[in-house]
């Protein structure tokens, strides 16, 4: 609470300076404060920077979600990189370098090292992302963020390395105390997420997907989330031919619609070791487009093998979803 009250004092004195006296604010025995919600709107406090833009932004959570193999690891250190060289990532885009400690629970350091090598094509030099993994502790082992003093632990090196965005790869071999399907197990990690964006921080959770496809363990781990976003394999995924290839699907975003939450397919060329992209239509868009090329939509309903009432809702969705993108 106290740091937040901080973060607030401090928010305030930067925008418009000391709060005025005039302002109609109330504050608790224990220090809580309540303001009016005319003295409220005036605030002009400065909205959180892009980072990699446009998912993620300062003091932003999110948590990146696949199956065993899919590529979460390798979108996340793509990401990373990006980052700390200020450069982009598939549609994301980095103006400007920034500070990240990536954890890793559970890579081999020869594999990490060939993986961050052929991401930054040997350009690393001067790439500010702070490495936390198991082959550097001995039998110490990477600390607990679960616990008080294996975030106390963290903590410190976050400090040291001025981080202003966390990896956390992943949460299962990182948060190892108490059940991943109890709720109140959650707690400490969601406190100490809430503690650092309110420190000016931004924390991506790296984690496994269930055998139903969802994020493993207690739906709780998404209340404080911003972003969730799942990688899957694409249909007409070859695991003989293709390579790391997946649709970015965004599940939750506080803040982003049309376009910026838009499903892309991302696929690595394995020669070039260059990544390309592409938007993915969608049930709905497909719907539509068939339905303007003059098909009746009990002929739509047939092709796809949906109730004729499915697809002019289909067909709706498509319509209101192009007015947004065309805005």
């Amino acid at each position: 609470l106290l740091t937040l009250k901080y973060q607030f004092d401090k928010e305030i004195e930067k925008s418009i300076g000391k709060i005025p006296p005039t302002w109609n604010i109330k504050t608790g025995s224990k220090g809580l404060k309540c303001i009016s919600l005319s003295d409220f709107v005036r605030l002009d406090i400065p909205k959180a920077k892009d980072l990699l833009s446009p998912w993620l932004t300062e003091q932003s959570s999110t948590m990146i979600y696949a199956n065993r193999g899919v590529g979460k690891t390798f979108f996340s250190l793509n990401c990373a990189y990006a980052l700390a060289s200020g450069k982009g990532f598939l549609k994301y885009e980095s103006e400007q370098k920034t500070s990240v400690i990536y954890l890793d629970g559970e890579m081999q350091a020869p594999l990490m090292i060939d993986r961050l090598n052929g991401i930054s094509g040997g350009n690393v030099d001067g790439v500010p992302i702070h490495i936390v993994t198991p082959d550097l502790q001995g039998d110490k082992g990477v600390p607990d963020i679960s616990t008080s003093e294996g975030q106390a632990e963290i903590d410190e090196m976050i400090e040291s390395v001025n981080a202003k965005v966390i990896f956390v790869d992943n949460l299962s071999t990182l948060s190892r105390s108490g059940q991943e399907n109890d709720s109140e197990s959650w707690n400490p990690v969601q406190t100490w997420a809430i503690k650092h964006r309110s420190q000016g921080r931004s924390i991506v959770f790296v984690h496994h997907a269930n055998k139903g496809g969802g994020q493993r363990g207690t739906s709780k781990k998404e209340d404080i989330l911003d972003n969730v976003i799942y990688l899957r394999r694409p249909e007409d995924y070859d695991e003989a031919q293709d390579g790391a290839k997946f649709e970015v699907v965004f599940e939750k975003s506080r803040s982003l619609f049309g376009k910026d939450t838009a499903t892309i397919l991302a696929s690595l060329d394995s020669k070039s070791s260059i990544w390309s992209w592409g938007y993915i239509e969608s049930k709905e868009e497909k719907a539509l487009v068939m339905y303007e090329s003059q098909m009746t939509q009990a002929e739509i309903a047939k092709e796809m093998g949906v109730s004729k009432s499915c697809i002019c809702k289909m067909i709706q969705k498509a319509k209101e979803q192009r007015k947004i993108n065309s805005n």
